[in-house]
């Protein structure tokens, strides 16, 4: 008797699980369904594509909490200048990253499906498009640098080391992008040691270079610039990641190798790629203004001492969530592929395992700076005073129970992405943080005197956990299970 995946495979692709595809040659579809992805074991194969993306990111992240850590030694002002301008630095690259995850989808169910050319096309138009698009929006970005710290509530000279700083990275953008989007293809095409190289590489660079620039370097002339100088490190270690990048893309014999002009594709493709990108920019948009409400509610209630408390532990978060993202990426490559490949039951599994895996990769560090807190934030801020670490042991003692919950969404969310679509996990995150947090706290804070921000961090967590319950569902119920490439 088929089962309920098995059902849904024969109604929409013609009575069979795996199916022929129009363009493909017998011996390229007969490759593509012999790719560990679809014919190896899944709690294998799930766990070698996605912990090193994982741990790279994770890694990327702790390089970001060195970069932190030099910067804590300039006093807590510094801290909170790099906080503002690093939330706000976040929002350009939420539209990069909803193109790179539905390439990524689309990339990978082609590859599954045996057909090539397609898809490098796609690799091939998504790079030039995304690096024209960030030197375009950096540009535009950099004229609201000044409102846009504004908004979030600092002044004196974390205002200056903010504004500073995000004038930088937002003229940076494009190598953001770049990058960016050279390691979707790269991961896309099965790749994952070489961007997880290619990021603890650049990250390296980005350390030595914070040296000289934050502190300055008299044997060759190099001025102190203090906080800003992390700016200025980060945008060239990503420049000069995104020219690697590039060049291992552009290897011959690559099923998406990069070149100056890219083989045709039906009228319109990139077009749909670019708007099929929205939802999914829409919902890391919906957690970046999140992050920004927050930060506002917390200078309102405590001071510029919760902001600087959050500019330590907001960091903490991306070793957590980028690792997530990290599980999020394998699941729509490994569930893509497997869809285009008409292999509809290990799609669903393999979202499965990505979930488990990131929840447990999710607890151990929620769990450490639980215990850690106080010591970390005097690491990271010498001259914390009992408002700074107090804000932050609240936090990361909610954090150590939304954590894993936060990540083990990120994953499912990932591996529904793989299937094209990208609707149903915006509407949850809008359901979860537009319907239930935003308006929760505000209310609490608006009517409750002498309200604590625990109080609003455990409205936090009440947010996650109705959200992984949604993903939970809607995954087992199966019905982004039916997209699947036409023949």
């Amino acid at each position: 008797m088929p089962t309920k995946d098995e059902t849904i495979s024969q109604r929409h692709c013609g009575g069979t699980e795996r199916g022929s595809v129009s363009d493909a040659s017998p011996s390229t579809a007969a490759s593509a369904a012999a790719h560990p992805w679809v014919a190896r074991p899944l709690w294998l194969e799930v766990a070698r594509a996605s912990f090193p993306i994982a741990l790279g990111m994770a890694g990327h992240a702790c390089f970001n909490l060195v970069d932190l850590l030099m910067v804590g030694r300039l006093g807590a002002a510094a801290v909170a200048g790099v906080h503002v301008a690093t939330t706000v630095n976040f929002l350009p690259m939420i539209f990069a990253n909803g193109i790179s995850v539905v390439t990524l989808a689309r990339m990978s169910q082609l590859l599954g499906a045996g057909r090539e050319t397609e898809a490098r096309a796609l690799s091939t138009r998504a790079f030039w498009l995304l690096t024209w698009l960030g030197l375009a929006l950096g540009i535009g970005m950099a004229l609201g640098t000044g409102p846009c710290v504004d908004v979030q509530g600092v002044s004196g000279a974390a205002r200056e080391a903010g504004f500073h700083y995000l004038l930088i990275s937002n003229l940076g953008t494009v190598t953001m992008f770049s990058l960016m989007q050279a390691s979707t293809s790269l991961r896309a095409q099965g790749e994952t040691l070489a961007p997880f190289l290619l990021l603890i590489g650049c990250n390296l660079l980005n350390i030595g270079l914070n040296w000289w620039l934050i502190f300055g370097f008299e044997p060759l002339g190099i001025p102190a610039l203090g906080a800003p100088g992390a700016a200025y490190a980060t945008v060239t270690a990503r420049f000069l990641g995104a020219l690697v990048a590039g060049a291992l893309l552009a290897r011959r014999g690559r099923p998406l190798r990069l070149g100056w002009v890219a083989p045709p594709l039906p009228r319109g493709t990139l077009w749909i790629t670019v708007v099929g990108s929205l939802p999914n920019s829409v919902q890391m948009a919906v957690r970046a203004l999140t992050v920004i409400v927050l930060t506002r509610i917390a200078s309102d209630i405590a001071g510029q001492g919760a902001v600087a408390a959050l500019g330590v532990t907001t960091r903490l978060d991306t070793v957590v969530l980028f690792g997530a993202a990290g599980f999020a990426s394998a699941a729509t490559a490994i569930a893509g592929r497997n869809l285009g490949a008409r292999e509809i039951r290990r799609a669903r599994v393999a979202v499965r395992w990505a979930g488990a895996y990131a929840l447990l990769f999710a607890a151990v560090p929620a769990a450490c700076f639980a215990l850690l807190a106080e010591s970390i934030v005097r690491t990271f801020i010498a001259e914390a005073d009992a408002l700074v670490v107090d804000a932050a042991r609240e936090y990361l003692l909610m954090a150590a129970f939304w954590y894993p919950l936060a990540a083990y969404s990120l994953a499912l969310g990932g591996g529904i992405n793989g299937s094209g679509r990208m609707v149903p996990p915006m509407v949850l995150d809008l359901l979860a943080f537009v319907g239930f947090l935003l308006p929760a706290v505000i209310t609490i804070v608006s009517l409750v005197d002498g309200v604590s921000m625990g109080t609003v961090w455990m409205v936090l967590v009440a947010a996650n956990l109705l959200l992984a319950l949604g993903y939970l569902v809607y995954v087992e119920r199966g019905r982004w299970l039916r997209r699947v490439l036409p023949r």
